[in-house]
C-alpha cells in the first residue's frame, strides 16, 4: 500500500509541476494577474531552477537572451517530468506524461519561432 501512497503522491507532485510550468509558460506572453496565491494539493519541492528564477524587468537583447535561456531550461524540465512519468506505473502517468510531451513540443515549437 505504500508504494501506491507514493506512486499517487509523486504523480500529484508531477502534475502541479507541470501546471506551474504551464504558467510560467504562458506568464511570459501574458501579464502576470496578482489573484493571490494559487493553492496546491501539496507542496512542491524546490529544485533551485527556472520555476525559482523571478521574472525580471530586463529589456532591449538582455530580455531576449533571457527569454530564450528560460524556453530552453523550460524544455530541459518538461523532458526530465516526461521521464519520470513514462518511469511511473499507470494509465494516469502515462497520460500526464503524454500532455507534457506535447507542452516540450509547444516550447520547442516557441524556440524555433523565436530564433528565425
Amino acid at each position: 500500500v505504500n508504494v501506491f501512497l507514493d506512486l499517487h503522491r509523486k504523480n500529484r507532485q508531477l502534475a502541479v509541476q507541470a501546471e506551474q510550468l504551464r504558467r510560467l509558460l504562458v506568464g511570459e506572453r501574458t501579464p502576470v494577474e496578482s489573484t493571490g496565491p494559487a493553492e496546491s494539493p501539496e507542496p512542491v519541492e524546490s529544485t533551485g531552477d527556472a520555476l525559482d528564477k523571478p521574472r525580471g524587468g530586463i529589456t532591449g537583447t538582455g530580455a531576449a537572451a533571457d527569454s530564450g535561456e528560460r524556453l530552453a531550461e523550460i524544455t530541459e524540465r518538461l523532458a526530465q517530468i516526461e521521464l519520470q512519468l513514462r518511469d511511473a506505473e499507470g494509465i494516469e502517468s502515462a497520460e500526464l506524461a503524454n500532455r507534457i510531451a506535447d507542452l516540450e513540443r509547444a516550447v520547442s515549437t516557441l524556440r524555433v519561432s523565436r530564433d528565425t
